[in-house]
């Protein structure tokens, strides 16, 4: 199966704004090609619970599969840093 269609789909403020905080801090570290391991160690969570993070953001952000969400999230990294940094570190 070829995923180059959602590979390449911008990401949904209205979507992106649905993600829990935790969600948004497993999405950037994602977005800093930090793997499974690193993210849990990071974030003090098991490496089951960033898998399930994973699916759940790959969920409401209407992206199937590891390696598309990954490839996203990359694509993106700068915009998603700044919405980060507007919507939780402003207050």
């Amino acid at each position: 199966m070829n995923n180059n269609h959602d590979v390449n789909k911008g990401l949904s403020v209205g979507a992106l704004n649905s993600l829990t905080q935790a969600e948004w801090k497993v999405l950037l570290l994602i977005a800093a090609d930090s793997p499974n391991s690193e993210i849990a160690q990071v974030l003090s969570i098991e490496i089951k619970s960033v898998r399930n993070y994973r699916t759940r953001i790959g969920d409401k952000l209407c992206m199937k599969g590891y390696f598309v969400l990954g490839a996203v999230a990359r694509r993106h990294r700068d915009q998603l840093n700044k919405l980060y940094t507007d919507w939780y570190k402003a207050s």
